[in-house]
């Protein structure tokens, strides 16, 4: 399980920035030729995408132009003075309990001027909350005369980003190795997948202002006839730009 952290407030977290004597990319006179070979290249009809998953001690950002991650002029990398750029005007954090992500393209406004639209997600680690919910495994008999020398644990995951995890493990207690068979673990992955499709649809909801934004659902299945499953629920305060624009000159 990650670790969560509590961070109320989103301050100065882009630890990457140096001054542009350090950074040629950074340099204004590179920056103001990028400007003008994007909207050459703009003109041209080519492409430009970025993504960006910056946080958790990293910041990731990519730029790509027709697909490829790096375009030469001169001596420098134009992909790479982009890059740098939404890093800085973004001020993308490295810091382990701040998050940004996103993705974008870069564009003329009515202006004229170069710049990047965007949609992306910010995010600080906020509260969890723990809930259990209950099977009767004598719904199940089928199920049931088979866990009298297995445990059969199970968990799963989904969250904004919309990744779903769901996995399922068999454990003898006693004896010879006994395996169930897909018939026989049927009503386990039907009834982990009935849950997460259940607290799925909770995702986003907020609550003290802050978001859903992560559900864990764990539980071991035993001979006890009753089998406890716990659903962990994790809040972050988040804050979503949808389809903006912002500037790179």
């Amino acid at each position: 399980m990650i670790a969560r952290f509590i961070k109320w407030i989103f301050g100065k977290k882009n630890n990457e920035q140096l001054s542009w004597p350090e950074i040629p990319e950074r340099n204004p006179e590179i920056i103001r030729q990028t400007m003008l070979v994007l909207k050459t290249l703009l003109s041209e009809g080519k492409e430009i995408k970025a993504e960006w998953n910056a946080g958790g001690d990293d910041t990731c950002c990519d730029v790509f132009i027709n697909g490829e991650p790096s375009y030469k002029h001169q001596d420098f990398d134009i992909c790479e003075v982009v890059r740098l750029r939404i890093i800085d005007l973004l001020n993308l954090p490295n810091a382990g309990e701040e998050y940004h992500m996103g993705k974008g393209t870069i564009c003329l406004n009515e202006k004229e001027e170069v710049g990047m639209r965007f949609t992306s997600r910010e995010h600080a680690f906020g509260h969890h909350i723990n809930e259990f919910t209950q099977w009767n495994m004598e719904e199940t008999p089928e199920l049931k005369n088979n866990l009298h020398k297995v445990e059969v644990s199970f968990s799963g995951s989904v969250d904004l980003e919309s990744e779903r995890i769901a996995e399922t493990k068999i454990e003898t207690i006693y004896g010879e190795p006994i395996l169930l068979n897909a018939e026989q673990l049927e009503p386990i992955k039907n009834r982990l997948n009935d849950l997460l499709d259940k607290y799925e649809s909770q995702l986003g909801a907020k609550v003290d202002g802050q978001e859903l934004s992560n559900i864990y659902v764990k539980g071991t299945l035993g001979a006890e006839p009753l089998t406890s499953f716990q659903i962990e629920k994790y809040y972050d305060k988040s804050f979503h730009h949808k389809d903006e624009f912002i500037s790179l000159m």
